[in-house]
């Protein structure tokens, strides 16, 4: 029985008093006297930041953010001390070349607070320029536009392998971004069929070990791409709580009780309390970065043996390419180049995947397939395109599939969360609005690639002749503003090895396959958690004719 309040004694009395007091004074000043008190938004988000939480929770944020600015306009505050902002002026001081505006809290949550210790790699959730402009300069050169070429014929050998086995297994349904994880990240699955899971190599393993998965002689599959997802469910979420991430990781390393450390995986399978960066670490086959470690491991313990040296290396690959830096330089450390062939899968998979996934989607729901199978045809006829594509091939002869794929990425940007940034001492201005240093400001991908200022009154809808219309001008100009991968010192390494892949693998997939919804009228449905794919968006291809003539 729940007894009155003055009936618990003056002290509880006086504690609710007090509480309340507290309460209002909290409403009053985060609404009438705090710094972004005239910025625009929801109410609720002027009051506490569980009302975007409760928004990232429902994995729509692109939608989200595009409504609020539509309602808004191009500054909003979306939690006490967070706003966005979208305009290319406001990205040029947040981004552009120059800018002291450091990483936000929320990328603590997509690290391990500093577990795996000083050395440690995590271009993402790295704080401190200096040691991330130190690592850059270190693995620079092993991805270079340049190195691309010298890798090619392993990235060539994994694609055309692929689309031999498409060929036979032409007519099955997939999960679209599955698929295409899959396709990227190192096994080629076939769902929804009575036969056994086909699993390949794939490209991001052939480009940095040359070695291939060979799941399909241990008739396993691989989990590697639903680990992923898991963790991002997390750790999308963790960032706007980095104090309990901190508290969440330590537990992780701190204690010996079995029960919290299984409810803890429980958040994110990542959350294990292993230093994956370590020479002797050791991880069951579904972990995602189980096959990265296990084969760089080789290749330091050939090294430390004297087996081979790093300039003798007979493989041509980007593990060789870091561990021929690291003999020659002396700048890479063991732990810096275990996580640089790590972060090729845990980045480059979702990169890659979502990318092709979603030109897919856009090229079939915009009935574009026709007059792309016309272009790569007539290449194929004239002689200029290679099997598969080399380097540049796409964009130099394939314009109308170019510009689709430049479309695709413009309204379908990987990321789906503003890329957070914390005002500098002295505070800036934004959108006529002053910012006081310590807030936080980010801008949409999702939001800033409708931009009318930049891509014109039709911003919003699906018109890949835009980018044959543009002048050289007009492109360079677009280029700058262009965040597929980022921007300014912070833009990712793995950008042209990201483009070799995916600029061989469309055409391909476009010159031997027709594309079709395997159910015409199903929603597609988004997921946002950081990165943006469809979900259970079910696809099926069948041989081109074209293809049969000419094969």
């Amino acid at each position: 029985m729940f007894l009155p309040i003055f009936e618990l004694g003056p002290s509880w009395l006086v504690k609710g008093i007090i509480a309340s007091i507290l309460g209002i004074l909290y409403f009053i000043y985060t609404r009438e006297a705090a710094p972004l008190r005239k910025i625009p938004g929801p109410f609720l988000a002027s009051i506490t930041k569980l009302w975007v939480v409760n928004k990232q929770r429902g994995f729509k944020r692109p939608l989200v953010d595009m409504e609020l600015h539509r309602t808004y306009g191009s500054i909003v505050r979306v939690a006490p001390n967070e706003v966005m902002v979208s305009s290319p002026k406001a990205f040029r001081t947040i981004y552009g070349a120059g800018s002291h505006f450091k990483k936000g809290e929320w990328y603590i949550g997509t690290g391990d607070c500093g577990w795996s210790g000083p050395d440690n790699l995590d271009l993402l959730s790295e704080q401190s320029m200096e040691k991330y402009r130190a690592q850059r300069r270190g693995i620079g050169p092993a991805y270079t536009e340049s190195y691309m070429r010298d890798i090619e014929s392993n990235i060539d050998a994994i694609v055309a392998k692929n689309i031999g086995i498409m060929h036979q297994r032409a007519g099955q349904s997939v999960d679209l971004d599955i698929f295409f994880n899959m396709f990227a990240s190192g096994e080629l699955v076939i769902l929804n069929t009575p036969i056994p899971v086909l699993t390949i190599s794939d490209c991001l393993s052939m480009a940095t070990f040359s070695k291939a998965k060979n799941l399909v002689e241990l008739n396993k599959a691989d989990e590697s791409i639903h680990f992923i997802h898991r963790i991002w469910k997390y750790m999308h979420l963790a960032g706007y709580f980095p104090n309990f991430h901190r508290f969440v990781s330590w537990c992780t390393h701190s204690t010996s009780l079995g029960w919290l450390k299984h409810t803890i995986q429980l958040l994110s399978p990542s959350m294990d309390g292993r230093d994956r960066t370590s020479k002797t670490s050791s991880l069951p086959p579904e972990h995602v970065f189980a096959f990265p470690i296990k084969h760089i491991q080789q290749r330091m313990a050939e090294r430390d043996d004297k087996l081979t040296s790093p300039t003798d290396e007979l493989s041509t690959d980007i593990a060789a390419r870091l561990l021929q830096l690291q003999a020659e330089k002396g700048q890479l450390s063991d732990k810096w180049i275990m996580g640089m062939c790590m972060t090729n899968y845990g980045a480059g998979v979702e990169t890659i995947g979502i990318t092709i996934g979603a030109f897919v989607n856009n090229i079939v729901t915009h009935g574009c397939q026709e007059r792309i199978h016309q272009e790569i045809d007539s290449g194929r006829r004239a002689g200029i395109l290679s099997t598969p594509p080399k380097l540049r091939e796409m964009k130099d002869h394939l314009p109308y599939l170019s510009a689709c794929l430049s479309e695709s990425q413009r309204l379908h940007p990987v990321i789906g969360m503003p890329l957070v940034r914390i005002v500098p001492d002295g505070g800036c201005e934004l959108e006529g609005k002053v910012l006081p240093a310590g807030t936080t400001v980010g801008l949409n991908p999702w939001v800033f690639a409708r931009d009318k200022s930049l891509y014109g009154e039709d911003a919003d809808i699906w018109r890949p002749e835009r980018w044959l219309e543009y002048s050289p001008e007009k492109l360079k100009h677009l280029e700058t503003y262009n965040i597929t991968f980022g921007t300014g010192a912070r833009s990712c390494p793995g950008k042209y090895l990201a483009q070799a892949i995916y600029t061989k693998m469309i055409p391909m997939l476009l010159s031997d396959f027709e594309w079709s919804f395997s159910n015409p009228d199903a929603e597609k449905v988004l997921q946002c958690t950081f990165s943006v794919r469809y979900i259970k968006l079910m696809m099926e291809w069948k041989v081109r004719q074209e293809t049969t003539k000419t094969g």
